[in-house]
């Protein structure tokens, strides 16, 4: 069943609400016309799908890389998506992908050196997943509770 007009402009409005893109919202309040609302709907929707593919690929190369990621650790944030992943031992990373298509990421531990595992995420971003990654941070904290 295709959609049309309205119903576009409608579901659009909902995805808008729940990505909470503000700056959107505030664009239709003082009309500024369909074209430009319909180019920044468009670039959210992209921008939306981009950090889904990113948040999947983070998860699955974080399970291969032995930590363990829960669905209650991943939570959705008005401009980002927060994932926490962790391993045996107490290590732990932390990402946070924003709706800008950028992300942080740390990897963090009280009793392990984690630089090979933040090497070998780096690498399969870059390579599997062709990510570009431009700094990263590891740091030996401790773990929080």
């Amino acid at each position: 069943m295709q959609k049309h007009g309205e119903e576009i402009v409608q579901d659009t409005l909902e995805t808008m609400k729940r990505l909470g893109d503000k700056e959107t919202m505030q664009a239709m309040n003082q009309e500024e016309g369909l074209d430009a609302f319909r180019t920044r709907a468009e670039k959210a929707l992209e921008d939306a799908s981009v950090r889904k593919q990113t948040q999947k690929a983070i998860v699955h190369i974080m399970q291969e890389l032995g930590f363990s990621v829960k669905k209650k650790n991943i939570k959705r944030r008005n401009n980002y998506v927060y994932i926490l992943a962790q391993k045996d031992g107490g290590a732990y990373a932390e990402f946070n992908l924003f709706s800008d298509e950028r992300f942080l990421y740390a990897f963090k531990s009280e009793e392990q050196d984690l630089k090979k595992e933040s090497r070998l995420f780096r690498e399969k971003l870059e390579t599997v997943y062709d990510v570009d990654v431009e700094s990263e941070t590891v740091t030996s904290v401790g773990i929080r509770p």
